[in-house]
């Protein structure tokens, strides 16, 4: 987990595609990235380590690693990143 200056560089940072609704800003934003399966109840799925962007009051989970339907079994996998992250989350302060 880490803040980050402004929020469309969020893709030097995380796995993402870069066209995400929250990272269209110049703001700060919070990134949360998570390893392993993360049950999401309201859509009957798994996702494997996704990250979570957050800017100003706005927020939502993104999966950078495959999706399970809970249901059906299926696994979708996200579009792939167009670059690769070059820099860790920079720390929390004490």
């Amino acid at each position: 987990m880490g803040k980050i200056p402004r929020a469309r560089d969020v893709v030097r940072y995380a796995k993402l595609v870069g066209v995400e609704p929250e990272i269209q800003s110049n703001e700060p934003a919070w990134i949360v990235q998570f390893q392993g399966e993360v049950p999401m109840p309201m859509s009957g799925e798994i996702w494997t380590d996704p990250t979570c962007i957050v800017v100003g009051t706005d927020g939502g989970f993104y999966a950078t690693g495959p999706v399970k339907n809970v249901g059906s079994g299926a696994v979708y996998t996200p579009l792939p990143p167009k670059q690769m992250p070059e820099f860790a989350l920079p720390p929390l302060l004490p």
